[in-house]
């Protein structure tokens, strides 16, 4: 694979993962705020704002698999970055379940 493929790689991951990060945070923050008037709509929002944090945290884990099998065509600082988006969303989905485990009543 030639440098630009994996570079085009890379940051097509990079920009997925940032997607579907926000759209769990947006959707996360809307059901939380419950402004819907229907308890149902608002499960519903959490159950995918989950669902796609799931998804982002498995793509931050291929990135980060992507960028250390390609060290020698990525830099060092690219390499860096995939590792703290794919902690900082470990540390993400921790909370949320966390915050889950907490509203039911376990925690």
């Amino acid at each position: 694979m030639t440098k630009n493929s994996i570079l085009g790689t890379y940051h097509t991951n990079l920009r997925n993962v940032g997607m579907y990060s926000s759209l769990s945070l947006a959707l996360l923050s809307f059901s939380e705020r419950e402004i819907l008037k229907k308890n149902l709509s608002n499960k519903v929002l959490f159950a995918l704002g989950l669902v796609f944090l799931v998804i982002s945290f498995i793509l931050s884990k291929e990135l980060k698999q992507y960028s250390e099998e390609n060290k020698k065509q990525i830099s060092k600082k690219l390499v860096l970055i995939s590792k703290i988006i794919n902690y900082t969303i470990i540390i993400f989905l921790i909370t949320v379940i966390y915050s889950v485990l907490h509203r039911i009543g376990i925690l």
